[in-house]
């Protein structure tokens, strides 16, 4: 993993940006469009901090109906 593209939060790991990063037709994913992560539900105020200046509009959960709902996402306030 290039560790350019980690971007580092207490409650979380793994949260990384995909922007950059070529794609089948030899363009490159556009930067800081597209961030992936694991789980969301122990991320603190400092993270939502960050997560906020990354000015994020949309989640996609990919968790199971149960997963999300015994470890729900913490998420900035924009996002929710």
């Amino acid at each position: 993993m290039n560790n350019e593209r980690f971007i580092e939060l207490e409650g979380t790991s793994n949260f990384r940006e995909i922007g950059g990063l070529k794609i089948n037709d030899g363009k490159m994913l556009r930067p800081g469009i597209l961030f992936r992560s694991d789980e969301l539900f122990q991320l603190t105020d400092n993270d939502l901090s960050k997560l906020e200046a990354l000015n994020l509009k949309v989640i996609c959960d990919l968790r199971t109906p149960y997963e999300r709902k015994s470890k729900p996402d913490r998420l900035p306030k924009k996002i929710r």
